[in-house]
């Protein structure tokens, strides 16, 4: 029997879902997420793009998919690759000044 792929892959660009539901698909993607982290990361910053409908806010799967990608870091083959792709990266990006975003 073959497994069907993750929905965050499957599903159209456009489709909305809730809180509760975007956790679980990207959860099911294999990235683990809880409702409590993409609520206070809409607090803080750093969480996928969202609207509002009334109250609720609701994400795009283009939003989720676009989070995804971000969160997840370069392929390395050890550790200490890892290491070096980040020192690499951080030397190449301009330092973000207060009140710039």
């Amino acid at each position: 029997m073959q497994q069907e792929p993750p929905r965050l892959w499957t599903l159209p660009d456009e489709q909305r879902v809730l809180t509760v539901d975007a956790a679980a698909i990207l959860t099911e993607a294999g990235l683990p997420i809880r409702p409590q982290t993409l609520t206070k990361l809409r607090c803080v910053g750093g969480g996928p793009e969202f609207q509002t409908f009334g109250r609720r806010p609701v994400y795009t799967l283009m939003a989720l998919r676009t989070f995804a990608k971000c969160r997840l870091g370069d392929p390395v083959r050890n550790t200490s690759q890892r290491l070096r792709v980040a020192s690499l990266t951080d030397e190449a990006s301009p330092p973000i000044e207060a009140g710039t975003r």
